[in-house]
């Protein structure tokens, strides 16, 4: 006697719709249901074969992959002929292709063949385990490719830097093309590649980290004696170990190379204090991890900060203890602000900032204050322009029928708005709606191009 899976799902569909028929299935395993189930009675109780252990391994293998919904959205689009049963279809139609999704839905598969008589609920939990991990497996190589081009385009960049002659314009991503850039301006923007090189580069490593060990997992989980379809199978992981070099990047830990190197005399890199600062630097600050290591106070700060406090590591809480950090940043937002306030512009240039570090020192406490309330107008006048379109949409948009509808029925003249009274105002005063047909005929060719042409010159 074995559990009819077809009725357990038409009753789980019943009780609450296409998009919760997993979450139902478990409440159908009752006694009251155990006879049209075709289980025994005491089977639904916590010891029995249908209880406690076979509900708990069917909502945990089908919850852990993910939403089913795609799948769910297939399985309703079924034909269904006059005088049958929807949801007998439907059911039936999961029942006949749930193991077409065994790559994209591992996971539900296995809590499906659970239902099916085809794992054990000790089974399922392993089936659906492996397939888990296999999927990471395949994230993570996803995540090395990407961040392998990112380390590339970084690398290309200081090429391009290192080959740049001084007094020659050179472009800088999201400010256009500088022109007649100044040694130190280069030798800044180079310091910055060669810093987001050394992050880049611990990225890549601890996602190669991560691979082997996912690796390492899948193969220890992988159990042959479950190999009943070709999502079970255990994949063949040699190519990514030689591809990625996983041997070599299980081994890798940035603290225990950092004290390897420390024990032997020999100096951190910067690529090695921003790998500590990137990793460790998640729960310690940089004074803790100088203080862990037996660095003097400051190491950290003197090799992956700038002048300006731009912080070369993703992890700004490194710097929460460190007072001289925290007065650089103060600095910087100074300078910036300074560079607002002369140049009358809220997007300033490197150029513009640099001047603006250079007067810095001659100013006094009130003159900067002065440039910060500037700066702020600028920032507050830019973001009230750009608001300003939507606020004109919802002012339309929120018209009454006395409004803009009521010029329409009444014939009165056209009312303008914002922009459009500054370029069509001229020509739209003295025309009334029921005219505009005429007026268009009027022109070139009876269009709206030929209005713009002649309103905006052009």
């Amino acid at each position: 006697m074995s559990l009819n899976a077809e009725e357990l799902l038409y009753k789980a569909l019943k009780e609450g719709g296409i998009y919760s028929i997993f979450d139902n299935v478990t409440s159908q395993i009752n006694r009251t249901n155990a006879k049209e189930l075709n289980i025994p009675y005491e089977s639904t109780d916590s010891g029995g074969e249908y209880g406690n252990k076979f509900r708990n391994a069917f909502s945990w293998s089908a919850n852990r992959g993910g939403s089913a919904n795609s799948f769910l959205i297939d399985a309703q689009n079924v034909k269904v002929l006059p005088g049958e049963d929807r949801d007998r279809k439907v059911v039936q139609k999961i029942l006949n292709t749930y193991k077409n999704y065994k790559d994209d839905m591992p996971e539900l598969v296995a809590a499906l063949d659970l239902l099916t008589g085809k794992l054990t609920p000790e089974e399922t939990r392993q089936v659906a385990t492996y397939a888990g991990t296999a999927k990471f497996v395949e994230s993570t190589e996803r995540e090395i490719q990407s961040r392998a081009n990112t380390l590339r385009g970084y690398q290309n960049k200081l090429a391009q830097e290192m080959a740049m002659p001084t007094g020659q314009p050179t472009y800088t991503e999201g400010v256009g093309w500088d022109s007649n850039i100044s040694d130190y301006q280069q030798s800044d923007k180079i310091k910055e590649l060669q810093y987001k090189i050394a992050e880049a580069e611990n990225a890549l490593n601890d996602a190669k980290f991560r691979l082997s060990k996912s690796v390492q997992t899948a193969t220890e989980q992988y159990n042959p004696e479950l190999n009943i379809l070709s999502s079970y199978e255990l994949k063949d992981y040699s190519n990514l170990t030689d591809r990625y070099n996983l041997q070599e990047s299980s081994q890798y830990n940035p603290f225990a190379s950092a004290q390897s190197k420390i024990a032997s005399g020999e100096q951190l890199s910067t690529q090695d204090l921003v790998a500590l600062a990137n990793q460790r630097g998640q729960n310690k600050s940089a004074r803790q991890l100088e203080q862990e290591l037996g660095l003097a106070e400051g190491t950290f700060r003197s090799a992956i900060i700038d002048d300006l406090g731009r912080q070369y590591t993703s992890n700004f809480n490194f710097w929460k203890d460190d007072p001289v950090i925290q007065e650089r940043v103060k600095q910087s937002t100074q300078a910036y602000n300074l560079a607002r306030a002369t140049t009358g512009k809220v997007d300033v240039s490197q150029a513009d900032v640099d001047r603006a570090v250079q007067a810095m020192p001659t100013m006094s406490a009130k003159a900067l204050t002065q440039a910060s309330a500037t700066a702020q107008g600028l920032v507050n006048a830019q973001q009230a322009q750009q608001a300003q379109p939507v606020q004109q949409i919802g002012q339309i948009q929120n018209m009454q029928p006395q409004g803009l509808m009521n010029q329409i029925v009444s014939d009165t003249p056209f009312q303008t708005y914002g922009t459009t009274q500054q370029y069509l105002g001229q020509d739209l005063e003295n025309i009334k709606l029921s005219n505009v047909k005429n007026y268009l005929s009027s022109l070139d060719d009876g269009s709206y191009l030929s209005l713009a042409r002649r309103i905006l010159g052009f």
